[in-house]
């Protein structure tokens, strides 16, 4: 289960993710509670959404192209000071009275920056670093890292709301941002595979490498249909489930804004748990059937948590969608990385991270929109969940490639190509 661990490079990543991640959890809640704060309207809770996730979809990829020519280290690094200036900045706002939507709007776009320049490097440093027949192993112990920081920042920040202000809560994610960068000092990562040559600057090869990424994502049989679904899942589901989550969990269950982070910490708590038991997995086949069967099981639990108006039975559907979520990131990010070479990497994870967060924030506007046209931000939330259901059933029944796919490395280490 803990194979990876055996590795330094890999530790030290795996603390410095834990910290981040921390931040992140604790970010989540603390700006959607001060969404509610600074207006009354579900759509603020979309601008923020907003907000937090357009910087990935604007500096995702030119950052996996500057991820082929710099020193990966130094771009987390840079991602840490970014995020750290946000969360001063929001504090320091807050204790003077100044903050208002506009400017707590332009500092999670800046936040959503940091996350923009850390997150694709860190999916990238990990196949490096790891063997490939490990990796499942890897990336699922690198998400408890990730979940970790997920399901216990989100009570932190809640519990430091209430009995403190956004200040401090803010204040504390900039000292763990802090904390974290430590970890990178004794990080050391393989040279880069690209030659002098490659890594020239230039407009032209800038605009080359873009387009050499989106060519293979689009032409390797393997991963096309991988990326579809996660483009789907997040136009679909991710914008509503980190928009409107905490209105369904105030409007329909009466719950506080410390339940509201108990609740997304209970998620993150059985993503947390299922991905050590998917640690412990050598290899799954079928693994890319068992991939799209997540989505129509999670379509139908985002269902059912949209029309549930009792505690326990939302409790029981958030365990339940935690543990679902597990096999969907793991799976999905080890089959497309299992068939990208090193050399394509960077690349690969900048798409794959603008289609994981990149739609988001369209998703989260719109998810608040939507919310105030139909009254009600559950019937949304279930709407939605039925959407993904439906389309991850159609692509099982009409995609057997799909459902064939295996996480054991091929001998090639590449996707077939058209």
């Amino acid at each position: 289960m803990f194979r990876a661990f055996a590795i330094p490079p890999f530790r030290y990543l795996w603390i410095n993710t834990i910290t981040f991640s921390l931040v992140q959890g604790m970010a989540l809640l603390t700006f959607l509670q001060l969404a509610r704060e600074l207006s009354e309207s579900n759509t603020a809770l979309g601008f923020f959404g907003f907000a937090v996730g357009i910087p990935v979809l604007i500096f995702g990829l030119p950052i996996g192209i500057i991820a082929d020519r710099v020193d990966r280290r130094l771009l987390i690094t840079a991602s840490h000071i970014v995020a750290c200036v946000a969360a001063l900045g929001l504090a320091l706002l807050h204790w003077t009275g100044d903050l208002n939507l506009a400017l707590a709007l332009i500092l999670a776009g800046v936040s959503g920056l940091g996350v923009a320049i850390g997150q694709p490097i860190r999916q990238t440093i990990v196949p490096s670093i790891v063997p490939r027949k490990n990796l499942l192993n890897a990336i699922a112990l690198n998400n408890v890292g990730m979940q970790s920081g997920q399901f216990i920042g989100p009570v932190f920040a809640g519990a430091l709301v209430a009995t403190l202000d956004f200040g401090w809560a803010f204040t504390i994610q900039a000292g763990l941002l802090i904390v974290g960068t430590f970890s990178l000092i004794p990080l050391r990562l393989p040279p880069l595979e690209r030659t002098v040559s490659e890594r020239e600057i230039s407009v032209h090869k800038f605009f080359q490498d873009i387009r050499d990424g989106f060519f293979f994502v689009a032409r390797s049989i393997d991963i096309r249909v991988l990326f579809f679904l996660l483009i789907v899942t997040t136009l679909v589901v991710n914008g509503p489930w980190q928009t409107l989550l905490p209105r369904i969990s105030e409007d329909q269950l009466g719950a506080s804004e410390t339940f509201q982070g108990v609740l997304l910490s209970i998620f993150g708590a059985a993503m947390f748990i299922m991905s050590f038991v998917i640690a412990s997995f050598g290899t799954i086949k079928n693994a890319g059937g068992w991939f799209a069967l997540t989505l129509v099981i999670g379509g139908s639990i985002i269902v059912g948590i949209g029309f549930s108006h009792t505690t326990w039975l939302t409790i029981v559907l958030m365990i339940l969608s935690g543990f679902n979520a597990a096999f969907f990131v793991n799976l999905n990010l080890t089959l497309i990385q299992i068939n990208t070479p090193g050399i394509m990497m960077a690349r690969v994870m900048s798409i794959y991270t603008i289609a994981m967060m990149g739609g988001a924030p369209f998703s989260a506007l719109l998810a608040g929109l939507m919310a105030d046209v139909v009254g009600s931000a559950g019937i949304w939330f279930s709407i939605c969940g039925a959407s993904m259901a439906m389309i991850a059933a159609i692509i099982i029944v009409t995609q057997p490639k799909l459902r064939a796919m295996s996480s054991a490395p091929r001998n090639e280490n590449t996707a077939t190509v058209e």
